[in-house]
């Protein structure tokens, strides 16, 4: 007799249970807007993405070729 093996949790799963678990900001914010569509959670999400590109991304780039936007 076979028995099934278990299958790797789904996706979704996994981002409900961080964000009900509050492992991390970004995955608790990406879950609560795709699956409600939260503005306020989109907020949180844009800020946080923002934040990300500044503190990895941007850091790495030498000062001489930063722009102001404003």
């Amino acid at each position: 007799m076979r028995y099934a093996t278990p299958r790797p949790p789904r996706a979704h799963l996994i981002a409900a249970a961080e964000s009900y678990a509050k492992v991390d900001d970004f995955a608790d914010a990406c879950y609560r807007y795709y699956y409600y569509q939260d503005d306020v959670a989109h907020k949180r999400l844009i800020t946080l993405i923002k934040d990300r590109l500044t503190k990895y991304y941007l850091s790495h780039i030498p000062a001489k070729y930063h722009h102001s936007t404003t």
